[in-house]
């Protein structure tokens, strides 16, 4: 479906709440990120705009602010990366973040 849309507008009780291509409303919601590290990645928790940090295994995920991002890698690296998985939100995901909750992204992590 992604590939097939120029433009997309999201509507809500009969009105345009958002219009733009998919990559200008991405900021619309979080991007997930799923990391394996030597070191305790849980720890990129503390960082601001970094939500919803939780073990999976060998593996942390949590979603993150679009301009928290940079900041959140920057975190990471010295823990010794061994796998990094960041995740933009689907178009999918960009709907339901104005229609309902819970949704869960393409990496597992459940976004609001």
């Amino acid at each position: 479906m992604e590939t097939l849309c120029s433009k997309v507008t999201i509507i809500r009780q009969g009105h345009a709440v958002q219009t733009g291509t998919l990559a200008e409303l991405r900021h619309l919601s979080r991007t997930a990120v799923a990391v394996i590290s030597d070191g305790d990645a849980t720890s990129v928790g503390s960082l601001p705009g970094v939500h919803d940090v939780h073990r999976d295994g060998e593996r942390v995920l949590f979603t993150v602010d679009e301009a928290a991002l940079s900041s959140a890698m920057a975190h990471l690296l010295p823990l010794g990366v061994r796998s990094f998985t960041s995740t933009p939100p689907t178009l999918e995901e960009l709907f339901v973040h104005h229609y309902g909750n819970g949704v869960r992204t393409a990496a597992g992590v459940e976004q609001p």
